[in-house]
């Protein structure tokens, strides 16, 4: 029983796992914690590689993100081919040369003063005609979409800004002035002047035009529009 018990805690042990990479080809969707975080690790990769130069490129996804990277032929990284870059900071490629074909091994940490970048970030390994150009990565993509959401921010704020001004202009102007229309009619007492009627130019309740031609004559000095049927006022002079 005793060796039983042994055999299980042995096979839950975590190994640590490292990803297999294919000569001239980019890993995509690796991440790598900030050294703070209690989930940190260094990832760990592994390619079978033929003689001669070779070079390992990290494409950082997150910009920030500082990396260096070692590269050994064994996994316990003591016997050391390359290593990107001493101290501190952002050292995202290291070259190396084989003698022959055989598995090396990656290590890749972060490498920032305060231990704090962490992210996202492609990893590959490429022979000396297959070296990506570092302008094509992945993170060039990042700064070029930070202006496009800039201007459609400001876009649609502009836009949401004219919308409230138009609102409010609406709501805080002047009631318009109503312009009349007349017409002069002969009053049928012979002693009285030219007597001159005038209704508004557009109905006070529904706001459509009005035309004498158009109007229902109610009372002496009240018509009836002819789109809403509201009651309209007219007024006389002389």
């Amino acid at each position: 029983m005793t060796v039983l018990a042994l055999m299980v805690i042995v096979s839950i042990v975590p190994v640590s796992a490292q990803t297999t990479l294919e000569p001239n080809q980019f890993a995509e969707g690796q991440w790598i914690f900030n050294r703070t975080d209690s989930m940190y690790e260094p990832e760990e990769y592994q390619a079978t590689l033929e003689e001669g130069q070779w070079r390992v490129v990290v494409r950082p996804i997150s910009l920030d993100l500082e990396v260096k990277i070692t590269v050994a032929l064994d996994t316990t990284f003591s016997d050391v081919l390359a290593v990107s870059g001493d101290g501190y900071g952002a050292f995202h490629n290291v070259t190396f040369t084989l003698n022959e074909t055989r598995a090396v091994y990656i290590l890749v940490e972060e490498n920032s003063k305060d231990g704090d970048t962490f992210g996202a970030f492609e990893i590959g390994v490429f022979d000396s005609d297959h070296i990506p150009d570092s302008t094509a990565s992945h993170s060039v993509e990042v700064p070029t979409l930070v202006p496009s959401i800039a201007i459609l921010t400001v876009g649609f704020a502009v836009v949401i800004g004219f919308a409230i001004y138009v609102v409010r202009s609406a709501r805080d102007a002047p009631e318009p002035v109503i312009e009349h229309s007349s017409v002069v009619r002969q009053d049928a007492s012979p002693a009285s002047s030219m007597e001159m009627i005038s209704i508004p130019r557009r109905c006070p309740h529904c706001g459509l035009e009005l035309t004498f031609a158009h109007l229902e004559w109610v009372g002496p000095l009240e018509a009836r529009c002819d789109h809403c049927g509201s009651t309209v006022q007219a007024q006389t002079s002389r």
